[in-house]
């Protein structure tokens, strides 16, 4: 599958998109920005992580077992 960074159709509508998304956060006020660009930053985090991700290692949990988790 052919990557984002080399087709310059995809690259020109992120910039744009990104442009966009600037403007936004900076009309927002501070405490606002703050917690989306948090929210922007675990998205970031969890996109990478699953590039990686193997299903084969997770761990099989039992009927009734109490688990955390962080939406």
């Amino acid at each position: 599958m052919a990557r984002t960074k080399d087709n310059e159709g995809l690259k020109l509508i992120a910039a744009k998109y990104f442009s966009d998304l600037q403007q936004t956060i900076d009309d927002m006020d501070e405490k606002r920005a703050r917690s989306f660009l948090q929210w922007i930053n675990n998205m970031n985090t969890n996109l990478r992580f699953e590039t990686t991700f193997d299903q084969v290692k997770l761990r099989k949990y039992d009927r009734g077992e109490i688990v955390y988790v962080n939406f």
